[in-house]
Formats: structure tokens, sequence, C-alpha cells
């Protein structure tokens, strides 16, 4: 590919079953007072990433 050309891009979507299975597969979030730093860090890091994929890569409804 010569410089001034753009490489295609690829984006895939999630449906929402397929996020919550996803989702489900993360222990549930829990903070005691013997979490440590490292495990609350990894928590808060899988939280985030989740998020990001809720609010930009599910498409459908949250159907309950």
């Amino acid at each position: 590919m010569s410089d001034n050309q753009v490489a295609p891009q690829q984006l895939a979507r999630l449906d929402h079953e397929t996020y919550r299975a996803l989702a489900a597969g993360f222990p549930a979030v829990h903070v005691s007072t013997t979490t440590t730093d490292l495990q609350a860090g990894f928590q808060l890091g899988v939280q985030a990433v989740l998020e990001k994929l809720r609010e930009g890569f599910v498409i459908g409804s949250a159907r309950r």
C-alpha cells in the first residue's frame, strides 16, 4: 500500500445477548477491607472496558 492510501477499517458490534454473556464471564464487582489495590484496579479496569463497549459497540435493545 502506498503512503497516500488509507487502510480500510472494520468495525464489529455486539448484540445485547452476546454482551451479557461476555460480562457474565467476569466476577461480580465486590470490594471489601481485604481487597488488595491490584484486585480493585482489575475490577475497575473490567468495568471501564465494559462501559466503553456498552456506549459504542452494543446494538439492539436491553431486554432483561
